[in-house]
This record gives structure tokens, C-alpha cells and sequence, in this order.
């Protein structure tokens, strides 16, 4: 039998889980062999308190983190007040939103006349007929309901 595996049957020999072949292998390579016996009487004290520690009921209760991390959070959110800050973008874009909407209603109300409950456009010339020499043309309506486009011409009167 070679060390390496004595020294694991020691191991299972100081738990009692040895066959009886195994064991008495053992003792012979342990009768002739110095270091395997001095590792495997180290072996029975070790196994002898892992066997106590077996038996001994334990009593397991759970530990909870919560409890502490949940009073640590209260004590935070308590001694720490929101700050409320004045948002200067905020206000920026306000009074540019106001400016704007004020130049719009002043340059529509100086465009526009209250006549008849009517908007009127101020800045409009006002139509004035056709002189007689001047030809009207009809316009014709295509398929689609907009005015047909005419080819032009380079010469004035031709229409």
C-alpha cells in the first residue's frame, strides 16, 4: 500500500468507515510505516471532536438583515429634508414663451381691423377692375379639378 492512500483510509478509519479487508491492510502499512502512523494518530483527536460537534443539536435562527437596514433608511429619510431649488431654466423658457406669444398678439392686432365681426387684413390694397384693354383668359379645369397649365410662349400675345 502506498502513503497517499493510507493517509485516506486514516481518514475513514477515524470515522468508523472502514471495511474490515481495508482496516487490516491499514494496520499493517501503519506497523511499517512511521509518518502514515503519526498522521493517523492526529487523525483520531480531530475526528473525535467532529463527532462531539455531530451530536450536539444545533439551533439554527435565521438571521435578518431588514430589521437593521429598514431603521438605518428611516433615520435618513427623517433627518434629511428635500431641497427645493428655483429651476432658472424653468423660469428662462417661461418669460421666452411670454415674449413670444406677446410679439405674436401685438403684431396680429396691428394687422387686423374689427369690422362687421369680421378680421380684416389692413395691408391688402384693395382690388380695382380690370382696365378694358386688357383680355381675360378662362381658365380651363382638368380631371383632377386643378387649372390645366397652358405651354408658354416667348411671344407676348400669343396666349
Amino acid at each position: 500500500m502506498e502513503c497517499s492512500e493510507a493517509k485516506k483510509l486514516s481518514l475513514l478509519d477515524a470515522g468508523g468507515d472502514l471495511y474490515v479487508d481495508e482496516q487490516a491492510a491499514l494496520r499493517q502499512h501503519l506497523r511499517h510505516c512511521d509518518a502514515c502512523n503519526s498522521y493517523a494518530a492526529g487523525m483520531v483527536p480531530v475526528m473525535s471532536v467532529l463527532s462531539s460537534l455531530r451530536d450536539t443539536p444545533v439551533t439554527w435562527q435565521p438571521i435578518s438583515v431588514w430589521p437593521a437596514v429598514g431603521a438605518s433608511i428611516r433615520l435618513r429619510s427623517a433627518s434629511v429634508a428635500p431641497v427645493r431649488r428655483f429651476n432658472l431654466q424653468v423660469a428662462a423658457l417661461a418669460v421666452c414663451s411670454l415674449s413670444l406669444a406677446a410679439v405674436v398678439i401685438v403684431q396680429t392686432l396691428s394687422t387686423m381691423r374689427l369690422a362687421d365681426d369680421r378680421p380684416q387684413v389692413l395691408s391688402m390694397p384693395q382690388l380695382q377692375p380690370a382696365p378694358a384693354d386688357v383680355r381675360t383668359v378662362p381658365v380651363m379645369m382638368g380631371q383632377s379639378g386643378y387649372p390645366l397649365q397652358l405651354p408658354q410662349s416667348s411671344d407676348p400675345t400669343v396666349f
